[in-house]
């Protein structure tokens, strides 16, 4: 009896055992694919990354452009205002003429 009672124990150490393996098996898939879904999150973070990057130096190059045409604006309008005043002198100049 004890012979038997052993191999029935044997038999189901087998089978437990089996079915461990099974269930490794299945952790190590799941842990394979959680690692390659991790990795594919770090690229997209990367890329994305990259992209903002891009995005920043492209508003910094339209700051630059901004300042540089505000300059523009400003000279263009003192150029305005001086040309102004050299045309009411002109003008008075003018009328002392005709007078």
């Amino acid at each position: 009896m004890k012979l038997i009672q052993m191999q029935k124990k044997v038999e189901e150490l087998t089978h437990i055992s089996s079915e461990l393996q099974d269930t490794i098996n299945n952790v190590v898939k799941i842990l394979d694919s959680a690692v390659k879904s991790a990795g594919e999150s770090v690229e997209d973070y990367i890329q994305t990354s990259d992209k903002i990057n891009y995005i920043v130096d492209e508003i910094e190059k339209s700051n630059i452009l901004t300042e540089e045409n505000t300059k523009s604006i400003q000279e263009v309008n003192l150029a305005t205002d001086q040309l102004d005043s050299m045309s009411e002198k002109l003008n008075q100049e003018l009328m002392k003429f005709k007078s």
